[in-house]
């Protein structure tokens, strides 16, 4: 916001540019410059809304975070602990810890700039909150479990907003 000069929403293709080099991302701003301008029908200035900017970027680290959040689910199911997992691909209360503490997730957390401590809590709120693989939290052994679509839902939830002005999330590269 602070490059939009008019006030109207909108930013320049060299005052996007301008802010990319100054954030440390040199190579980014010369290829969405030069996209840019092989989209422009005329030479000249080009305007972005950065409102949709910032959401598109935002959509963006959602599905890069859902992608990777994925690979660490993954990833444990394959370690001993993630062997004492239920059928159906959800993990019990008990092992969320310990997917938290893994590596991957760790690094990845880092990255999202959530806290373990606030995931894991919220993923062991009341059971009748959580669905899980069953439908309603439940295996078919009873045992509660919290599901892929859960864990990323609410990591979701809790990455900060891109609008808010994270000190890093303009300055965070893609994964």
């Amino acid at each position: 916001q602070e490059a939009d000069h008019g006030g109207n929403g909108f930013l320049t293709a060299t005052d996007l540019r301008q802010m990319l080099v100054n954030s440390g991302h040199a190579d980014i701003a010369e290829a969405a410059f030069s996209f840019l301008a092989r989209m422009l029908r005329y030479p000249g200035e080009s305007y972005i809304d950065y409102r949709a900017l910032l959401q598109s970027a935002q959509l963006r680290r959602e599905r890069l975070l859902e992608e990777e959040l994925w690979n660490c689910f993954s990833e444990f199911e394959q370690t001993p602990q993630g062997s004492e997992r239920p059928p159906g691909g959800g993990l019990n209360f008990g092992a969320v810890d310990e997917f938290l503490q893994s590596s991957g997730m760790q690094q990845l957390l880092a990255r999202s700039e959530i806290e373990a401590a606030e995931l894991g809590g919220a993923l062991r709120g009341p059971p009748p909150e959580v669905t899980g693989v069953a439908g309603d939290g439940a295996t078919p052994s009873g045992s509660v479990q919290v599901g892929f679509i859960d864990l990323a839902c609410e990591m979701i939830r809790l990455l900060p907003s891109m609008a808010e002005g994270s000190p890093s999330a303009m300055s965070q590269p893609p994964a």
